[in-house]
């Protein structure tokens, strides 16, 4: 009832393609073991190499040591070679580049966060609805 009232409302013209409502083997995206796993391994190399990068390199560093955090057991890190800072030093330091104060976004995050949470909570309501139906039907 929920999904019909949203869909009713929403434009033909929107509306997502069949192959992406219904489940088709081999046509519906991430229906493959083979596209799974492709997505599973880009996913863990997304993550883990950024964290590495993240952890080892300083992008704004006006210095050309290296990170005073050693590594554990001797060990080098993951990415040692980006450990010397990759920006330009003529850079002029954050405190002297401007004399406007700085962007105040705490409304467009808010705002953001507002709109995640009413589409979580339409998703998560129709989601409930289709179990409240599916269930008695099952027993």
């Amino acid at each position: 009832m929920l999904y019909e009232l949203i869909t009713s409302t929403v434009p033909r013209s929107l509306h997502p393609p069949a192959y992406l409502t219904t489940w088709q083997p081999g046509v519906t995206p991430l229906s493959t073991w083979k596209e799974v796993s492709i997505a599973m391994a880009t996913y863990f190399l997304v993550i883990f190499s950024g964290r590495e990068v993240m952890r080892y390199v300083s992008f704004f560093s006006w210095s050309t040591e290296r990170p005073s955090a050693a590594p554990a057991r001797g060990r080098r890190p993951f990415f040692h070679m980006l450990t010397v800072p990759l920006a330009p030093t003529r850079l002029v330091p954050p405190a002297r580049a401007s004399k406007l104060p700085a962007f105040k976004l705490q409304f467009l995050f808010q705002a953001h966060n507002l709109f995640l949470s009413v589409g979580s909570a339409v998703l998560l309501a129709c989601m409930v609805e289709e179990l409240c139906v599916a269930l008695p039907l099952s027993l």
